[in-house]
């Protein structure tokens, strides 16, 4: 799989970001809206990171699965190769 651009990241980073601060510190009359606090959207940050890696394990489960060329790939990564040193 390709790594995206470092655009992509930043952008996805600050994204991020500014809805965590909107989240936290939106106190807006005008719609009834009262931020949650920096432990809610600590939670919340915890909560994603913690179900993140299960699912982009899966993800490249499915990849794998659908994927011939790239199953072909992950057995070759799994697969332990034999030692080419002569043993003494």
């Amino acid at each position: 799989m390709e790594r995206p651009s470092i655009i992509l990241v930043v952008a996805f980073m600050v994204a991020q970001l500014v809805a965590t601060f909107i989240a936290v510190w939106a106190n807006w009359s005008f719609t009834d809206i009262k931020g949650c606090g920096w432990k809610w959207a600590g939670v919340v940050w915890i909560w994603n990171i913690v179900w993140f890696f299960p699912l982009d394990g899966f993800k490249y489960a499915l990849r794998a699965y659908f994927d011939p060329i790239q199953k072909r790939a992950i057995e070759e990564l799994l697969t332990p190769e034999p030692s080419t040193q002569a043993q003494t």
